[in-house]
């Protein structure tokens, strides 16, 4: 489906879709000619962290025969609607169509270091086995100004400074550092990549006051508040590696957020 995603000398990728912008997104004005082009509304891949951006498929399409990185192992992680290189059906949503977000909004990074818009890169594996509030208590946020980044960032963390590496600056790059979420962190908190990669912790995202429209299996459009249940954030959530954090097929620990994530876990949500 043509050259690399970030090949600014490929016409399809310079070309902005207007109606993958949010007008609420001021960002989404600011592409320059050169720049491949800008996306606002992203797909949800569930409460897991691990193996979400290649799931067991190579680059050029052929299954991965590694034993912890094949198709089957990294099955069990794929607890969303969407599954990378992989396609997802209706009949696999046991959990109900109504009751699974299949995509939702996200914000432009403005290159102005705020935590809802950008990536925090840290080179090699950050530490995922005690979930979300290590990296808080770690201190990347700004305490007066929860929504940006602290400035310098704490030892260990780096950011790219890459005009597109940004959250939503590729349109069509599918790694969830730039066109995905999950629902471990609230709406509007924070994003930490592994890497350039995609494992990580990505949130959904808005310039609306107080929450983030997400997209159910069923067509309906539902805002949902910063405030929403998201349950244990020390919990280390759903990933692979030695040891194995989680279980799979466990009860989502992030509450009604990460419940509404998952598409075949059996968890009761009530009161939505």
């Amino acid at each position: 489906m043509g050259p690399n995603v970030w090949d600014t000398d490929y016409r399809p990728w310079l070309t902005q879709v207007p109606p993958y912008l949010c007008p609420s997104d001021p960002a989404g004005q600011s592409k320059t000619a050169t720049q491949t082009a800008f996306n606002n509304y992203f797909a949800c891949h569930g409460d897991a962290w691990w193996e979400q951006h290649h799931s067991g498929v190579n680059d050029d399409g052929s299954s991965h025969t590694g034993a912890a990185w094949s198709d089957e192992p990294t099955a069990v992680w794929a607890r969303g609607a969407f599954r990378a290189r992989h396609v997802t059906r209706f009949r696999d949503f046991l959990d109900g169509l109504a009751n699974t977000i299949v995509a939702g909004e996200g914000v432009i990074d403005n290159l102005r270091q705020e935590a809802v818009a950008s990536t925090i890169i840290r080179n090699g594996q950050p530490d995922f086995s005690a979930g979300p509030n290590t990296h808080i208590s770690a201190g990347i946020l700004d305490p007066a100004r929860p929504r940006f980044l602290a400035n310098p960032l704490p030892t260990g963390y780096t950011r790219s400074t890459a005009a597109d590496r940004g959250r939503g600056r590729r349109w069509a790059d599918g790694r969830p550092q730039f066109s995905r979420f999950n629902t471990v962190t609230a709406p509007n908190k924070f994003n930490l990549a592994h890497d350039d990669e995609g494992r990580g912790y990505f949130c959904a995202a808005s310039r609306h006051q107080g929450g983030a429209h997400v997209l159910m299996g069923d067509g309906a459009v539902k805002f949902i508040t910063d405030s929403i249940d998201s349950g244990d954030q020390t919990s280390p959530g759903f990933g692979g590696g030695a040891p194995a954090l989680n279980t799979p097929g466990a009860k989502s620990p992030y509450g009604l957020w990460g419940s509404l994530g998952t598409k075949d876990s059996a968890e009761t949500i009530e009161g939505f």
